[in-house]
């Protein structure tokens, strides 16, 4: 017995939408560029006698796996 799956044109747009918007994978080079990236700053604030909040940090995060772009996380920074 085969079954014919019928799925609506609008909820493969709805769906298709919402797989663009997943964060692409980077590469571990990139990952690896953004970390001493991350880093050097953190060391910067230190030396200024400051640190990132928790909040920034898990922005950091987010930025150095690729969940954000570095607009994206100046832009979210900047906001606060």
């Amino acid at each position: 017995m085969t079954f014919l799956l019928v799925i609506p044109h609008q909820i493969i747009g709805i769906l298709a939408k919402d797989m663009a918007t997943l964060a692409k994978p980077i590469p571990v080079s990139e990952c690896l560029l953004r970390r001493e990236a991350v880093e050097n700053a953190v060391a910067d604030l230190r030396l200024e006698g400051l640190a990132p909040s928790a909040e920034v940090q898990s922005l950091f995060a987010r930025f150095i796996e690729g969940d954000l772009s570095k607009e994206q996380l100046i832009a979210t920074v900047l906001a606060r």
